[in-house]
């Protein structure tokens, strides 16, 4: 399994990486996944999106397991770091598919991003991790372009008032600027409703 992490094959590793998140069920032991975890955590800043996308949901699901989850903490850091790196809209992943008269726009950093934010928000929760940093970029997922990544960056940020409250009272004016910005975004859309 090591070896197949360390494989020069984008595929293979995706697929190792995805099969951790399948495999860390309540009655896999600890200690088993103990040597596969630092790897894992280095494969969050892999170029590929795929492993990136599949290593998140991975740590994700290790993270939600009570008897593995103890194995990731004295890697947070690292793994906060790296998550936060990946909650940035990368330009170099939205392409646009032309079709004949219509464009359509594609982000392929979208389900990376969803994934990122939900590793934070379960290890803020397992973790009791109340970094600024965190509460800064659950924000700036207000504003995010992708519906999906915007739900669960409005959902983290329930966690983020029960966890941090002082933190997130701290940072009232930016969310305050951000919702009024997704208001002034679907204001139109909410009038024709009524209408």
């Amino acid at each position: 399994m090591k070896a197949t992490l360390n494989s020069t094959n984008p595929k293979t590793i995706a697929t190792c990486a995805k099969s951790f998140k399948y495999s860390s069920h309540k009655s896999t032991q600890p200690h088993i996944f103990r040597q596969f975890i630092p790897t894992l955590i280095k494969l969050i800043g892999h170029a590929d999106i795929g492993i990136k996308r599949n290593t998140l949901e991975a740590l994700t699901e290790i993270c939600f397991n009570r008897s593995l989850c103890h194995e990731l903490k004295q890697y947070t850091n690292d793994m906060i770091k790296l998550s936060l790196a990946e909650t940035d809209i990368r330009k170099d992943l939205i392409t646009q598919v032309d079709l004949g008269p219509f464009k359509y726009t594609v982000d392929n950093g979208a389900p990376i991003r969803k994934a990122a934010f939900n590793l934070l928000e379960v290890m803020v929760e397992r973790f009791q991790i109340n970094q600024p940093v965190i509460v800064d970029k659950v924000i700036q997922g207000f504003a995010d372009s992708n519906e999906d990544v915007r739900l669960v960056a409005l959902n983290f940020m329930v966690l983020l008032i029960q966890v941090c409250p002082m933190i997130v009272i701290n940072k009232l004016d930016g969310i305050v600027e951000k919702m009024q910005q997704i208001f002034q975004k679907f204001a139109p859309d909410l009038k024709k409703k009524d209408a």
